[in-house]
């Protein structure tokens, strides 16, 4: 996370970057990841994100 902290001192947008790497990075790495892939520079398909979408429905 200290590298995230530094390249934000070079551009406030970096530390988006780094979290976005660590995820797309972590459901490859997970197996949890779906079709279309690869998931990187994406909004990607996982395991379970029907019940994550509904889970975040609120009424």
């Amino acid at each position: 996370m200290e590298a995230a902290a530094a390249a934000a001192g070079a551009d406030p947008r970096a530390w988006k970057w780094a979290i976005r790497k660590r995820v797309w990075d972590a459901l490859e790495a997970d197996g949890v990841a779906r079709d279309p892939r690869p998931v990187h520079h994406r909004i990607p398909n996982f395991d379970g994100a029907p019940a994550a979408a509904d889970a975040m429905n609120i009424h």
